[in-house]
């Protein structure tokens, strides 16, 4: 995944009258909880983890822990560069409240971030977070989206039903004015990412759909292109402009989370078996990597600039690998 430099900070600091001041301890130390989400930084230096109520910096090259922060939330379930300097966590409280965990670098060499601010969103965990051109939107587990605009007075908007059942994903493309949530409903929807108003639904999945990821686009007059990746034990590429499920491939095991090597040439399918699955969107050849030998693949993201990518998992192992790594 990767993120382009914005201004994030009057968002928040026009949220104030619904957000909190936030004093966390901030402190290095070696990883507690697996996690439950990753990303890369735009330069492919570092790596930030979460899980549970703990963010970690990584050195992206070799794993190591150069900074722990407790986050001032019980559960992360999702974390994004906003810029190289600014790092925004969704998660919340389980059954209350959402939130939003903005962090923000004290020092850039090693890579060293302080929390922000904390917004209240919604009335249970968000499960994701994506930036448009102009908004944060967020999806979770009270089944809505809510956005929230970046400009000097922050107003903010909320879809009530986006989903049937709770949201596992959202990933959006400023280019095309997209925004795309998955659900454990088994559906993929389609929004105007200005309007929140749906576009389509994309319903061939069989089973809930864990996550969603869009191609890096090199040729910007092509149609984008979707990964989707569920408990059907499927992962499936869609035309989502159009509506048009491309084609599909089956996995061994359950799908958890997706997302694409940096050149676009494989999406990248972290799966229940432990596994990563690199999958070919045209020719729909499978390759297969081991993350870990008795826990779920958790989380996948692409290393910026190469051909790797790094996953973790349920027992805690975090792992970096080469798409050369991969075997039939």
């Amino acid at each position: 995944m990767r993120w382009v430099s914005v201004r994030i900070l009057p968002l928040l600091l026009a949220l104030a009258a619904d957000s909190k001041a936030i004093t966390a301890a901030e402190a290095p130390a070696e990883r507690q909880y697996p996690a439950t989400a990753l990303t890369c930084s735009a330069d492919g230096r570092w790596l930030v983890t979460v899980g549970e109520s703990e963010l970690c910096v990584h050195d992206a090259k070799s794993l190591a822990v150069v900074q722990r922060v407790v986050l001032p939330m019980p559960t992360s379930c999702d974390v994004r560069f906003l810029s190289g300097e600014q790092v925004i966590v969704a998660g919340g409280t389980p059954g209350e409240s959402g939130a939003l965990v903005l962090l923000q670098a004290a020092e850039v060499q090693p890579l060293q971030l302080k929390t922000v601010q904390r917004i209240v969103v919604g009335s249970d965990v968000l499960s994701a977070v994506a930036r448009g051109a102009e908004e944060l939107v967020a999806g979770g587990f009270d089944r809505a989206l809510h956005r929230r605009l970046m400009t000097e007075h922050g107003a903010a908007e909320k879809i009530t039903a986006a989903h049937s059942k709770p949201i596992t994903d959202v990933v959006s493309d400023p280019g095309q004015e997209l925004l795309i949530s998955s659900g454990a409903d088994n559906t993929i929807r389609v929004w105007n990412i200005q309007s929140l108003k749906q576009e389509r639904a994309l319903n061939n999945h069989a089973r809930a759909v864990r996550g969603v990821a869009l191609r890096p686009q090199q040729d910007t007059t092509a149609l984008p292109l979707l990964a989707s990746a569920a408990d059907d034990r499927t992962v499936r590429f869609w035309q989502p402009t159009i509506g048009r499920m491309v084609r599909f491939k089956r996995l061994k095991s359950p799908a958890t989370c997706v997302t694409w090597l940096d050149d676009g040439s494989r999406a990248v399918v972290g799966c229940r078996d432990g596994h990563v699955c690199l999958v070919d969107p045209v020719r729909l050849s499978l390759t297969r990597i081991s993350v870990s030998q008795s826990g779920w693949v958790t989380c996948v993201a692409a290393v910026p600039g190469t051909v790797s990518v790094i996953a973790g998992a349920t027992d805690g192992a975090l792992r970096r690998m080469s798409a050369t790594d991969a075997v039939d």
